[in-house]
């Protein structure tokens, strides 16, 4: 995540960067590639959250000017130093976290930034799969293993 974070906002020239994942109605800012970590490890409900808001509508969030775009409604990130921004969910079919950059200064990503920035939340999305699906097969034959001790020591028995 960190890496993620980081990546992203050198990827684009950002001032800041996050990395938020879904967990249920609330989004988790579990990582901040930059020296401002002020959400950092915070939960803000879905519906107040830029970053909710482009997970419950499947879509990119792109604002220049944070001041002129209703969407930003929480206070901490109109009191920041933040004036621009895109959030790209991860997996937009169904959106399992965002990655975000935020710049200090009004400020239009290009096209090329957008894609660039897209295409890391789908690399993200792959290597989050391959480590559920890795965790999900040692779980496996960790059980069939602890099964087959049992069995064993049953026969020998």
């Amino acid at each position: 995540m960190k890496v993620v974070s980081s990546s992203a906002r050198k990827l684009v020239a950002g001032d800041e960067a996050s990395f938020t994942l879904r967990d249920n109605d609330f989004c988790f800012y579990s990582e901040f590639g930059s020296e401002n970590v002020a959400f950092k490890g915070r939960r803000l409900p879905i519906g107040e959250s830029i970053n909710g808001w482009a997970m419950l509508n499947k879509q990119n969030v792109i604002i220049a000017d944070i001041a002129q775009d209703y969407r930003v409604q929480q206070k901490i990130l109109k009191n920041s130093s933040v004036k621009s921004l895109v959030v790209i969910p991860i997996h937009p079919e169904d959106p399992i976290g965002t990655i975000a950059v935020y710049w200090k200064t009004i400020y239009r990503p290009t096209v090329e930034e957008i894609e660039s920035l897209e295409s890391l939340a789908s690399a993200t999305c792959l290597a989050m799969q391959r480590v559920t699906l890795v965790s999900h097969l040692e779980t496996k034959v960790s059980e069939l293993s602890a099964a087959e001790k049992v069995k064993d020591n049953f026969l020998r028995t």
